[in-house]
C-alpha cells in the first residue's frame, strides 16, 4: 500500500511515498522502505530515491528545536516572578519621584514655600497652610500627581505588625529626620518629610534597596527605628534622637541609609518585623 506525502518545513516542501507492507504477525501495516523523496521550492524538485537519512536528520532537528523551547519555558517561570517584583518596585520608586517633582515643580514655579505643600487625599494630611488646591501635590490644579495605592499582595498580611487599613496607604511622615540628608541637628527642625508606605511584603522591601543600590545586611533589609504617626501639616513638632533613618556612627548598620533619599528597612521592635518603604519629598 502506497500514500503520497508531502511535509512543508522552511519554505521547501519535501515529498516522499512510504510503502506499508502487511504485518506478518497481523498487526496492520509497517513501512518497509521509502520509494521516492523529493525536495521542491519554488517550482523546481530535486529528486532522490529511498533518502531515509534526510528525513531523519528532519526529525532529529525539529525534535531538538522542541525540546530547547520547552527547556527555555520552563526556565522561564522563575525568572517572570522575579521581573514582577523587579516591576513592582520599580513603579514604588517612579511614584515616589513623581511626588518629588511635584513637590519641586510648586515651590520652584508656583513660588510656594516648604510650610504650604499638601499632600492632602481622602480627608488624610491635611495642611491648613494650604489655601487653594494650587499648592496640592494630589490635585489637577496643583501638582497634578494621581494618587496611587499599590495592591494588596504587595503587603504585609493582615495582623503581622498589627498590619491594617490605617497602615495600608501612603503617609507624609513628618516625625523624623534621614541622616546626611539636609540639616543633621539634634531638634525637630532637622525632621524631613517622608512619603512613607508601612508594611510592604519583604520581598519587596529587598528588591527596592537592590536597585537602588543599598546594602541588605545577610540578605535582609537593614534595621531602622522611625516614628511614622503624623503626617506633614506645615510644621515639626516632634523629634526621638533615636528614631531617624541612618545613624551618626557609621559604624552601626542603619548607616547603609545615611544620605539616602528613598529605600527601605524593618522594623525590629515589632515582633512580626515590619517594611517600610519611604522618600524624602521635603527635606530640612
Amino acid at each position: 500500500m502506497k500514500m503520497r506525502i508531502i511535509l512543508n518545513l522552511f519554505g521547501f516542501r519535501i515529498l516522499y511515498m512510504p510503502n506499508f507492507s502487511p504485518h506478518p504477525f497481523g498487526w496492520g501495516f509497517f513501512c518497509d522502505r521509502i520509494d521516492y523523496v523529493g525536495v521542491m521550492r519554488e517550482g523546481s524538485l530535486m529528486s532522490s530515491k529511498g533518502n531515509v537519512l534526510f528525513l531523519i536528520l528532519i526529525a532529529v532537528a525539529l525534535f531538538a528545536a522542541l525540546s530547547y523551547a520547552v527547556t527555555q519555558s520552563s526556565r522561564g517561570g522563575g525568572n517572570a516572578d522575579q521581573e514582577t517584583l523587579a516591576l513592582n518596585a520599580s513603579q514604588m520608586v517612579q511614584f515616589a519621584q513623581d511626588v518629588d517633582f511635584a513637590v519641586k515643580r510648586l515651590m520652584l514655579v508656583g513660588g510656594y514655600d516648604k510650610s504650604e505643600i499638601s499632600f492632602e487625599y481622602d480627608g488624610n494630611a491635611v495642611n491648613g497652610n494650604c489655601g487653594d488646591d494650587r499648592c496640592k501635590v494630589f490635585h489637577p490644579d496643583g501638582g497634578g500627581v494621581i494618587y496611587w495605592d499599590m495592591p494588596e499582595s504587595w503587603r504585609q498580611p493582615a495582623g503581622t505588625y498589627g498590619a491594617s487599613a490605617p497602615l495600608w496607604r501612603w503617609n507624609f511622615s513628618k516625625d523624623s529626620p534621614v541622616i546626611d540628608v539636609g540639616t543633621n541637628c539634634a531638634d525637630a527642625s532637622c525632621n524631613d518629610v517622608m512619603l512613607l508606605y508601612r508594611a510592604i511584603n519583604r520581598e519587596l522591601c529587598i528588591e527596592i534597596n537592590n536597585q537602588l543600590g543599598i546594602d541588605n545586611p545577610s540578605g535582609e533589609p537593614p534595621e531602622n527605628t522611625v516614628r511614622t504617626n503624623n503626617d506633614w501639616n506645615g510644621s515639626m513638632t516632634f523629634y526621638n534622637a533615636s528614631e531617624s533613618v541612618g545613624n551618626l556612627d557609621t559604624n552601626e548598620p542603619q548607616a547603609v541609609l545615611n544620605g539616602q533619599y528613598t529605600g527601605c528597612f524593618r522594623d525590629p521592635h515589632t515582633a512580626d518585623l515590619a517594611y517600610h518603604f519611604y522618600h524624602v519629598v521635603i527635606e530640612f
